[in-house]
């Protein structure tokens, strides 16, 4: 059997909201986002980045349509109001939620932190984004401090689409395998 995947993310599209608001491109942008060092951002209010994940919402149509497995990531401080933009393909899909430590998770997004290249030539601009991207220490706590995990399970819509893995306490080798518990499980029906 092969299975095709396209992995998609909010974060090119949250980033096009933050520049177009820092360059005054778009007024509604420019004050939900604030600028941090290194071309990193912080969102003064999550509702903000409702146009984002609009954006990502419609590539995962798109992408499901053409008969692919699309990975989506993304995260908000209430995983559930999110999730409710793809309430229409719910019953297509499965949350994997991911968990570590604020320590653990703290060194690995430093350590893999990239920031934005930019390339100038003449007149034209070019960004080219990283999904390690940058993440302000003040994000990465009202973010996965609060995540709203226990309001996501309680959720009817998504309790029973809901794959957890304990980065913490599975480790990196059992990570994988737990991954792949996954995958046979999705894939057990189409045998």
């Amino acid at each position: 059997m092969r299975i095709e995947c396209r992995a998609l993310t909010d974060y090119p599209y949250a980033y096009r909201d933050f520049l177009q608001g820092a360059l005054k491109l778009n007024s509604q942008s420019a004050n939900g986002f604030k600028a941090c060092d290194g071309g990193a951002f912080a969102v003064q209010n999550e509702k903000s980045l409702a146009p984002a994940l609009r954006a990502l919402h419609s590539d995962v149509r798109e992408a499901s349509q053409s008969g692919e497995v699309v990975i989506v990531e993304f995260a908000r401080a209430d995983l559930a109001a999110a999730l409710q933009e793809f309430d229409d393909i719910r019953s297509r899909s499965q949350v994997i939620y991911v968990s570590a430590s604020a320590a653990l998770r703290q060194a690995r997004l430093v350590s893999r932190a990239v920031p934005p290249e930019v390339r100038i030539d003449g007149e034209k601009i070019t960004l080219n984004l990283s999904d390690d991207h940058l993440l302000p220490a003040s994000v990465q706590c009202a973010l996965y401090t609060a995540d709203s995990l226990e309001h996501l399970k309680a959720s009817t819509h998504w309790r029973d689409r809901i794959f957890e893995i304990d980065n913490e306490l599975d480790g990196e080798a059992n990570v994988d395998a737990k991954i792949r518990d996954f995958i046979n499980g999705a894939v057990r029906p189409y045998r």
